[in-house]
């Protein structure tokens, strides 16, 4: 079993910056023909994005306009990955519902329409905080594309999902906390 030093923390700006380096490796996957997410293409498009305009670094690059340029070719090759063909259908509305899954959907809903409004709070704290930003737009991004497509996306793209999610709440409960 792995030490850790008093305090260690994963930071949220760690999560979010791999789920955008998965999105490159996702596009790749899609664009060799495998089955990758709209939602998570374009969930992983805006993170990267994100990176691209961000002015608070961890670590600050030797040359930023580099850095700044490879952000935008990630998010650029996740954007061309998206498939074009997607069945027009309703979307996660087609099917037939009951009333125990009705009140687990509501349930949902509002749990995920309140971490919005907490992102959102977050972004208003601190509005110079473009990763939130990126983050926010990733999610709302995710959220609309799952809605209105069938079919629906595997539990694993769901996971990392929610892995966004929660990182996106730290960092908006970090930009609401008091100094």
């Amino acid at each position: 079993m792995a030490r850790y030093a008093r305090g260690h923390v994963i930071r949220p700006i760690r999560i979010v910056c791999a789920l955008a380096i998965g999105g490159v490796g996702a596009a790749v996957l899609a664009l060799a023909g495998i089955g990758v997410p709209r939602a998570f293409l374009a969930m992983t498009a805006c993170l990267a994005l994100a990176f691209s305009v961000n002015r608070r670094p961890a670590r600050p690059p030797r040359w930023p306009a580099l850095g700044r340029a490879g952000w935008i070719i990630a998010a650029a090759l996740m954007l061309a990955a998206m498939p074009a063909d997607v069945p027009r259908e309703s979307g996660a509305f087609a099917f037939a519902i009951g009333g125990v899954e009705l009140a687990l959907v509501a349930a949902v809903l509002l749990l995920l329409l309140a971490a919005i409004v907490r992102l959102a709070q977050g972004v208003r704290a601190d509005t110079g905080d473009r990763l939130l930003v990126g983050v926010l737009g990733g999610i709302v991004a995710f959220v609309a594309l799952v809605v209105t497509s069938l079919p629906l996306p595997a539990a694993g793209w769901i996971y990392l999902f929610c892995v966004l999610l929660g990182a996106g709440l730290a960092r908006a409960n970090g930009n609401l906390r008091a100094p």
